[in-house]
């Protein structure tokens, strides 16, 4: 996603659960910027699990939404590799 909360891209079985879920962790990501606090991510529990956001590129953020199946630390883990994984092709790309 950018950092609006456009989505670029989902995984998942609705596309309104993805654009929700966008919402709500670009809206947390925009206060704590607002109060001068840098972010690298932010990981937010919610009702049916979590949604971790992880700064990929200065404009884009990878998104992840779990179950409460999944242990947060797990969760974050994959996050931060994954993002890891996906920084130089994204940067390629947004050249």
């Amino acid at each position: 996603m950018n950092m609006e909360g456009g989505l670029l891209a989902f995984s998942g079985p609705s596309e309104r659960d993805a654009v929700l879920h966008a919402a709500m962790a670009t809206n947390a990501w925009t206060v704590y910027e607002k109060n001068g606090t840098p972010m690298r991510s932010i990981l937010v529990e919610i009702e049916s699990g979590a949604v971790l956001t992880v700064r990929v590129t200065p404009s884009l953020a990878l998104c992840l939404i779990s179950d409460e199946s999944i242990e947060l630390g797990i969760l974050r883990q994959k996050g931060f590799t994954l993002a890891a994984y996906l920084e130089a092709p994204l940067k390629q790309i947004q050249a």
